[in-house]
């Protein structure tokens, strides 16, 4: 503005609270890390360079899982940012259903916007208790305690409920930002969002890592024992030849005396088969979108002074 003439406040509303919830939720993430790093430096410490150190399947699994963890967090680390897509989405439509200025307000309920602050810290606990039970399990690992199967339950269990509740959150963002945009006559592009890649990786991942466990609770017995008899099954209905079964028995059990001689007992196949999921669920979220972590939009409105015209020229 030039001369003398009155100069005229511009009050912005922002949404600022949300760089809050990114804070706090960055803050548990990283006392999480913390207790992976501690349990690595004490697995590193004890076990690899420690004395008499050996390399077996010890190793093996507590690197896949420091790998797994790490890829995890960087990639969670930014959950809060698909609240901020949605109120983004919601403050668009209602500038679109408001061209005169007077769309300042989001098209989300109180209740609404609680369950998505609710689903941020569960993300955040959820990923502490992961970290956690790290560390617990890299303490027993550089104990003499014999690494067996029924250690990393409990882990596996956690991530797989995160990757499930992270996968129905996104998609309940991802209809709610389909309803808003219908709403507001906003065309769709025809693009497959970041977000819907997001929750449906994560879903089929969660299952399909799960999917060896919960055979075994089916079949109650040795995991070698079960695949086969599953397969026999399995052979049976197709009337393969009658030698299949066995062959696919005697090749599994195979494996299974191969990781056993690397100290992996006699169910962690299914362990492995787990995290090499987990970690291809990881690499396929970052090779996919992994630009679409840096770039995002964020909601900002500016009050217009009393008696100035709006952008389309009307009061």
């Amino acid at each position: 503005m030039t001369g003398s003439g009155p100069l005229h406040a511009r009050p912005k509303r922002t949404a600022r609270g949300l760089d809050v919830i990114q804070s706090v939720y960055a803050f548990a993430m990283a006392l999480g890390l913390t207790d992976v790093f501690i349990g690595s430096k004490t697995f590193l410490n004890d076990v690899i360079l420690g004395d008499g150190a050996t390399i077996d399947g010890r190793a093996l699994v507590i690197g896949l899982m420091l790998v797994n963890i790490l890829l995890l967090g960087l990639r969670f680390f930014w959950v809060p940012r698909n609240l901020v897509e949605l109120v983004h989405v919601a403050a668009k439509g209602e500038a679109a259903l408001h061209p005169d200025g007077g769309g300042r307000k989001i098209d989300l309920s109180s209740f609404s916007v609680a369950l998505h602050l609710i689903m941020i810290f569960v993300h955040g606990a959820l990923f502490f208790m992961i970290c956690d039970e790290f560390e617990y399990i890299a303490f027993l690992a550089s104990s003499s305690i014999p690494v067996s199967g029924s250690m990393f339950t409990g882990f596996l269990t956690m991530q797989a409920c995160l990757l499930l509740i992270n996968a129905g959150w996104i998609s309940l963002i991802k209809r709610q930002e389909a309803r808003i945009e219908r709403k507001a006559g906003i065309d769709d592009d025809g693009t497959v969002s970041t977000g819907s890649v997001w929750w449906m990786n994560n879903l089929a991942s969660a299952l399909v890592a799960t999917a060896p466990f919960a055979v075994l609770g089916a079949c109650r017995s040795e995991l070698g024992q079960c695949a086969a008899q599953s397969y026999e099954i399995g052979a049976n209905m197709l009337n393969p030849s009658p030698g299949s079964a066995h062959q696919f028995a005697v090749i599994f059990e195979g494996l299974v005396e191969g990781l056993a001689r690397l100290g992996i007992g006699a169910t962690d196949p299914a362990l492995l088969w787990a995290l090499g999921i987990f970690l291809l669920n990881s690499g396929i979220d970052l090779f996919t979108t992994g630009r679409d972590y840096l770039f995002f939009d964020e909601v900002e409105w500016e009050a217009r002074p009393a008696g100035e015209p709006a952008p389309g020229g009307r009061p």
